[in-house]
């Protein structure tokens, strides 16, 4: 019987072994499969006449992930994170490939900060001020295109889309 006992644990135990094995494996490429083909919506927005597509983190899984695993961003394009209160709020750049710039915005549509992130950089980015939206684009996007801090965007859009979805 104690034969019996030790011979069930030890499978027991290799199995539990190879499960754990395979997980670490097959998860990250999965993770990544998952993040690729997540719905992606998309909007413009104008920000001092420069025309902005931005895919859009309304959730929190969306913002949670971020621009993760991207390989490229196009010049124009980036990502819009909504937050669902106005709040201080913390950005990293875990498993992001890509130089990025991030504009904090207010409620308002006012940009209060913008801020250069390095790629795997795993220092947190606080926000000084609260904070309703935060944009990420490629790095230097907002300087070449002469936005600074103080400048505003047309969220006009972003709220029909807000008033059509909810």
């Amino acid at each position: 019987m104690n034969k019996l006992r030790y011979l069930f644990r030890y499978i027991a135990d290799k199995f539990i072994l190879i499960i754990i094995s395979v997980s670490i494996f097959l998860l990250p490429p999965l993770t990544k499969y998952v993040i690729a083909n997540q719905q992606k919506s998309k909007i413009h927005i104008i920000i001092k006449g420069q025309k902005l597509t931005v895919e859009l983190a309304d959730t929190s899984s969306k913002r949670a992930v971020g621009l993760m695993y991207r390989e490229k961003l196009d010049y124009n394009e980036g990502m819009l994170f909504i937050f669902p209160n106005s709040q201080r709020v913390t950005f990293w750049m875990k498993n992001t490939k890509l130089p990025l710039s991030l504009a904090y915005i207010n409620e308002k549509g006012e940009i209060t900060e913008i801020l250069d992130l390095e790629p795997y950089d795993l220092s947190f980015r606080k926000s000084k001020y609260k904070v309703k939206y935060a944009i990420e684009v490629n790095q230097g996007w907002f300087g070449k295109n002469g936005i600074k801090a103080g400048d505003k965007i047309d969220i006009s859009k972003l709220k029909q889309w807000r008033a059509y979805r909810d």
